[in-house]
């Protein structure tokens, strides 16, 4: 599985106190004289703070680990002592993000988000009630830094999950067959989002096919067709496309890679394919029912988006091309043989499916999935424009499917849009046009939200 579906952040607690050096009452300043005192400051603060972690902790997601808390405290109306700072240090490099939970005056926040270049969020530290946190509203934020407000612990825990994915992305690693020069959008890709890649010529890939696992390739076969509602193939044309991802899944260890791109368009050219029998569609299916995004054509365009959507749902997301199917009905489809058995869930059981034949010869294996059987399923939609900055998001619901049993590149999910024909025009306007990509469930606010973390812009349909 890619462990990049399951990443935890980890999370360092803050608080700090600014305390007042004698005991006198004043202006937002009221009190016993013995509560007044520094140390009697400190105390309650630290009191506090301590309530807060107890609620933290009862109330954190597991996808979070804490780190030790850190308490700080000076003097007010001095400068924040350069000692105080210095017990964050420790953790600065394996903190993914500062939890602070405010003090009087002086916005930490700034000060440890410039230091440690890493995101903060500040909770209101004051508990009314039966121990409910409130939440502070007028305090001001520094919109130049990357600082969050959540209102609670669930909004919190909402927060954690949308940066995991964005932390997810930024640790991706693309491993992309060429046939060719270079691909101008990885690079793009890379100075964008921090999305690193390794490419390879198509013929490495092609020599280790023949040297896939033997054992391997066909305990995977044997697993695929026991396991099948139905085999419309002979054995021995299924082995080929079961060693292409058995050779890709090598050299993405090789490479250090948790993301693939296949040129399968340019290769149609090649007799390669055909001397060997494979298609590529079964290890694209394969791969992202472990968590691996995987995309046909080299489309690269495609890959972060997939990411966002198998990274949010934690499910396998198909791709393909669109299509208008019905502009009455807002009917749209989207079709590729790249369906996932994981499309309900990564940690689910597999989703019943055939195996069928992409040629007419009766060799190139895939994964057939009859999207008929999910018939009221939420789905989200969503694509990158070519210069990653935009993203084009709409929700629907399965309606029916087409070319489920039929040779080639057939099988379409029909999909009920909110406006198929504004979708259409969209996706032609702002370049979004080549493939989309699909997962089951409504995540379009994550995605929204994401869209403000990440810093592109939602196009919606």
């Amino acid at each position: 599985m890619n462990e990049s579906i399951s990443l935890k952040m980890t999370i360092k607690p803050v608080a700090y106190t600014q305390y007042v050096g004698e005991s006198f009452e004043g202006p937002c300043r009221t009190g016993s004289p013995e509560n007044l005192t520094p140390e009697a400051q400190k105390k309650n603060a630290r009191a506090t703070f301590s309530m807060f972690l107890d609620h933290l902790k009862a109330n954190l997601t597991p996808d979070a680990a804490l780190l030790e808390p850190a308490f700080l405290a000076w003097q007010k109306n001095k400068p924040v002592p350069e000692e105080e700072l210095r017990k964050l240090d420790g953790d600065s490099k394996d903190a993914d993000l500062f939890l602070i939970s405010i003090g009087w005056g002086w916005n930490a926040a700034a000060e440890i988000a410039k230091r440690y270049n890493k995101p903060v969020a500040t909770m209101w530290n004051a508990f009314m009630g039966e121990g409910y946190p409130t939440c502070r509203i007028h305090i001001g934020r520094s919109f130049d830094l990357e600082e969050y407000r959540p209102v609670d612990f669930d909004d919190l825990n909402r927060l954690i999950s949308l940066l995991a994915v964005k932390k997810a992305v930024r640790q991706s690693r693309i491993l992309a067959v060429l046939t060719g020069g270079d691909n101008p959008a990885l690079e793009n890709l890379r100075s964008k989002y921090g999305i690193a890649y390794e490419t390879i010529q198509a013929q490495e890939m092609f020599d280790e096919i023949d040297r896939a696992d033997a054992e391997e390739t066909q305990r995977i076969t044997d697993g695929l067709i026991r396991n099948a509602h139905k085999v419309h193939m002979k054995r021995e044309d299924i082995v080929p496309s079961v060693s292409f991802y058995v050779a890709a899944r090598r050299l993405m260890q090789r490479y250090k890679c948790n993301a693939f791109s296949f040129p399968c368009y340019e290769t149609c050219a090649m007799r390669i394919p055909a001397e060997k029998k494979f298609v590529p569609c079964l290890a694209h299916s394969l791969l992202k029912d472990e968590g691996f995004p995987s995309v046909c054509e080299g489309d690269v365009t495609m890959l972060p988006a997939m990411m966002l959507l198998m990274y949010i749902s934690k499910k396998s997301a198909p791709m393909g091309n669109p299509f208008l199917v019905d502009k009455d009905k807002n009917i749209y489809a989207l079709h590729h043989d790249v369906p996932g058995l994981k499309m309900k869930g990564l940690y689910e059981p597999d989703l019943s499916y055939e195996i069928r034949n992409f040629t007419f010869e009766g060799w190139g294996a895939t994964i057939r999935r009859d999207y008929s059987l999910d018939k009221g399923q939420p789905v989200t939609i969503g694509a990158f424009n070519s210069a990653f900055t935009q993203f084009l998001l709409t929700k629907g619901e399965i309606v029916g499917c087409r070319g489920f049993d039929e040779v080639g590149c057939k099988l379409m999910a029909y999909v009920k849009v909110p406006d198929v024909v504004g979708l259409y025009r969209k996706a032609q306007r702002f370049d979004f046009c080549r493939h989309h990509a699909m997962v089951y469930g409504d995540h379009t606010h994550d995605l929204a939200e994401l869209g403000e973390l990440m810093g592109f812009e939602i196009v919606w349909a």
